[in-house]
């Protein structure tokens, strides 16, 4: 019987006993934990379920401060490209505290940011072993399989059903969404990004020669059911978008002959067109409407709203009210977003923001491509072996699809209000910067130094805690609020003689106020 410490040092697959080792291992599981809990919790749309994670982002941060005391590594280095976007986050908190006029909801956005860069910060510098990423990436799967549960169940019953046994409280989702799947998500187009966001990995895996024949099999079921899920959804451009990023795969890593493609092509273009007429034209036809011009309406306005403030933006926040406050587009229902992260960003922070936010991007996408060409296809390992495509290659291929189906996502909705999303897309990028670059930034590595890090580390997790519950805190209340206000007013309960139900609705906004 072998020993479970070899005379390395090393246990299996766990990798080297140590301290280090050990924290690292734990800051990949609450790294997990975190992922799982906010794809659960409808995406961590609601201020609530941050509240409630806002312990396990300070647990992160601790664990990160500890592991930079305890890991042995000489000399220490730490990667520099999540340091390109301190500039992104800086410039946020400018723009909540002396640009915005609604800093109330900017500091909500914040809370968000805050949150994002730190799991980009520790994810890009812990999880060092290709055993901890795939871990990491295994629990990034595990909510897959709950939402593919409820978006069957979805499909023939109220999607509010599911969704209350997940979050634990009352979900009121709009009648628009009967017959589609919302999966673990408030609405379908956040499913449908989530789908494409785990389908390119799954279908990489499916495809190269790294795994079994069993797991490669495994894979493309898996593949396979994320295909039913965007059925049930039936969001055109998500499938439209899946028949493009399947093509651009089978391209890439299918080595099918050049005819072969271009019947594959033809067969995914009969695709879109089958799937445009029977969710675009073919509701023409009937008592349905058909293209909606709302997305359209919404893209002009915030384009409108970025030309009238170019440099700056409305400010953090600040989209809704502004849109409110136009006169060129008016909607029955409160705008949070303009479907489009991209014009989000540059409505609500400018050509600053854009900047400070695709230069760092576009520079770690473009050297993470370069990085992945120079690896060989395949890897000949001689000796009458199967040849095998390297761990680098395949996890840098993982990566760069998922970082280009989460920006398409971006583009075609709303996923900065979707926290779970936006991790998901952070955690694609942060394994194209650890494979991508090499750890440029040297850290001093003597004793007070170490703990010193620990020190910094926990006195930022205390303030975390100690500020950021109270603008979430304040945003339930609101949003508890509105929805009181909302089914008083469907219930025309505000023409009775009670005013009871109007004074609940202004205590939930006094308190809000009283809270910020």
């Amino acid at each position: 019987m072998s020993p479970i410490v070899d005379k390395n040092g090393n246990i299996a697959y766990l990798g080297r006993l140590s301290w280090g080792n050990f924290v690292d291992w734990l800051v990949t599981l609450v790294l997990g934990i975190i992922l799982v809990r906010l794809t659960l919790g409808l995406g961590g749309v609601r201020p609530e379920t941050h509240i409630a994670l806002l312990p396990l982002f300070g647990i992160l941060l601790i664990l990160h401060g500890i592991w930079l005391a305890v890991d042995a590594t000489a000399p220490k280095r730490i990667s520099h490209i999540p340091i390109l976007f301190l500039p992104l986050l800086g410039w946020a908190v400018l723009s909540v505290f002396w640009l915005s006029p609604t800093s109330w909801l900017g500091k909500v956005e914040l809370v968000y940011a805050v949150e994002a860069f730190i799991f980009f910060w520790v994810a890009s510098n812990n999880t060092r072993t290709r055993n901890h990423i795939l871990v990491l990436l295994f629990m990034a799967l595990l909510p897959l399989v709950v939402a593919l549960a409820n978006a069957i169940f979805q499909f023939i019953q109220d999607p509010s059903l599911a969704a209350d046994a997940l979050t634990g409280y009352a979900v009121r989702l709009s009648p628009d969404f009967f017959g589609q799947s919302t999966g673990v998500f408030g609405d379908p187009t956040s499913f449908s990004i989530f789908l494409l966001l785990l389908f390119p990995g799954l279908l990489i895996a499916a495809m190269i020669q790294r795994f079994t024949v069993i797991q490669r099999v495994f894979f493309y079921y898996l593949a396979f059911i994320v295909l039913v899920g965007l059925l049930l959804v039936q969001v055109t451009w998500a499938l439209l978008f899946f028949i493009l990023i399947t093509l651009w795969l089978v391209w890439l890593f299918g080595g099918c002959s050049r005819k072969r493609f271009l019947q594959l092509t033809a067969l995914g273009a009969l695709g879109m067109l089958l799937i445009v007429w029977f969710f675009e034209v073919r509701p023409l036809f009937s008592s349905q409407s058909g293209f909606s011009t709302v997305r359209l309406e919404l893209w002009v306005e915030s384009l409108r709203m970025f030309l009238r403030n170019p440099i700056a933006g409305v400010g953090a926040g600040a989209f809704s009210q502004a849109f409110e406050q136009s006169a060129s587009v008016v909607l029955p229902a409160k705008v949070d977003s303009p479907q489009n992260d991209f014009l989000l960003l540059l409505s609500q922070y400018g050509l600053v923001g854009g900047l400070l936010c695709w230069a760092p991007l576009g520079y770690t996408l473009y050297h993470g491509f370069k990085r992945w060409q120079m690896f060989p296809a395949i890897m000949n390992l001689g000796r009458g072996r199967r040849p095998k495509v390297q761990f680098e290659r395949f996890i840098l291929s993982v990566s760069l699809a998922g970082c280009v189906s989460f920006l398409i996502g971006a583009f075609c909705s709303f996923s900065f209000y979707v926290p779970a999303l936006l991790l998901y897309g952070l955690l694609f990028l942060s394994i194209l910067v650890k494979y991508g670059f090499v750890r440029r930034c040297n850290i001093p590595d003597h004793l007070i130094a170490r703990w010193s890090y620990c020190v910094l580390t926990v006195f930022l997790a205390a303030v975390l805690l100690k500020l950021a519950p109270v603008p979430l805190h304040a945003q339930a209340l609101e949003e508890e609020g509105r929805e009181t206000l909302n089914q008083v007013i469907e219930q025309r309960l505000h023409m009775s003689s009670d005013s009871s139900h109007l004074d609940r609705v202004l205590r939930k906004y006094k308190a809000a106020v009283t809270w910020d």
